[in-house]
């Protein structure tokens, strides 16, 4: 056992609309690497229910190694990636929003307000991903790709293993409770 937690944390849904194991995932890279703008979704249809986490449940939410990196994007960067992102929504690999709101749509994605304190001296944001995504998800990320090959972007892994970083968040985060908050509004 790992952790508990109080109410179910359902895989149905969509990350960072209403999933809440993608909240849930998205919370443990922010924690992780220290980073408030994350791009994650879930990587099995796993729900927790309410009591005991094992190590099997980190096993079927995190199914694959992972690591996780981080990169250093624009805003304008970010809703390019939100906007690549939203049009493989009906895929498996389809990663929400964490940190800040995005309205998206068929036009693209528009960021809502990014707090200040997000935004570094270099205008960037520090923003999170897993290593498959990072990797361009198997060349279903083009967009991505060619920002995070930018020597702007400062890509680099974290050597966090999404798995580990899960296991200590909840353990330092005992009686969880997740509800997803919706990051992403149709009508962009």
């Amino acid at each position: 056992e790992v952790g508990t937690v109080t109410a179910e944390i359902s895989a149905t849904g969509t990350p960072g609309i209403d999933c809440g194991t993608g909240e849930l995932l998205c919370r443990v890279f922010a924690e992780a690497a220290k980073c408030p703008v994350v791009i994650h979704g879930k990587l099995s249809d796993l729900s927790l229910g309410k009591g005991p986490v094992t190590e099997a449940h980190l096993f079927g939410l995190i199914p694959y190694e992972n690591d996780i990196y981080t990169a250093r994007l624009t805003p304008a960067e970010l809703e390019l990636v939100v906007a690549e992102q939203w049009h493989n929504r009906k895929s498996y690999v389809f990663c929400g929003l964490y940190g800040v709101t995005a309205r998206v749509g068929e036009a693209g994605a528009k960021l809502g307000p990014v707090p200040t304190a997000f935004i570094g001296k270099d205008g960037r944001l520090l923003v999170a991903f897993n290593s498959y995504t990072a990797a361009g998800g198997g060349g279903r990320f083009p967009e991505l790709t060619r920002i995070l090959e930018q020597p702007a972007s400062k890509k680099r892994n974290t050597r966090l293993a999404a798995r580990d970083a899960l296991r200590t968040f909840l353990q330092h985060h005992p009686q969880l409770k997740i509800t997803p908050k919706k990051w992403l509004q149709r009508g962009g």
